[in-house]
């Protein structure tokens, strides 16, 4: 079977056509696939931007908080101080014959001497509540701390008759490093 000449120009022709809207569609689903990666690529670029930003933001954040960290560090006294400040006052109760309830200091403020010679100190502020059964040993106690830090200034004292309670406001100096 031969095909006539015009039978073969539609069927080239119409070849031709199926092949060129197969070449559309492709090309339209490529430009379909192209817009919505570039949309993509936008978003993640925006995306990378923001987190750059608060990328910067909690590295700063972070920095600032090394800094205090260190800054608070630093007013910290050494445990030993602590340790030997809270023995003398534990022995004070003790040779009293009280109870210590409740501690409580503040955080160490720098202090200088005065004279000839310049040594540093810490100040530390603290208040020691005791419960004792005669108002003796709360006295005695009282007595003790001063004994047991001779270069310390008790602010107040308050005495709970009544229910045998004593609250001690004491001005602490300590040697830096003692």
């Amino acid at each position: 079977m031969k095909l006539s000449k015009t039978v073969q120009w539609i069927l080239t022709v119409v070849i031709l056509v199926v092949l060129i809207c197969a070449a559309v569609v492709m090309f339209n689903k490529q430009r379909v696939i192209q817009s919505d990666l570039g949309a993509q690529l936008t978003q993640a670029q925006q995306e990378y931007a923001r987190n750059r930003a608060q990328s910067s933001d909690l590295e700063g954040r972070l920095s600032r908080a090394n800094a205090d960290l260190s800054r608070l560090q630093e007013k910290f006294h050494l445990p030993t101080e602590s340790v030997e400040i809270t023995d003398a006052i534990f022995e004070a109760a003790h040779d009293s014959n009280v109870d210590i309830t409740q501690i409580s200091s503040s955080l160490p403020k720098e202090g200088k001497a005065r004279g000839d010679e310049v040594i540093g100190y810490d100040i530390f502020t603290l208040t020691i509540t005791a419960k004792g059964d005669v108002v003796p040993s709360l006295l005695k106690f009282s007595d003790a701390l001063s004994a047991a830090f001779p270069g310390s200034i008790i602010n107040s004292v308050s005495v709970d008759v009544t229910g045998g309670i004593i609250s001690v406001d004491l001005r602490l100096y300590a040697h830096k490093g003692a």
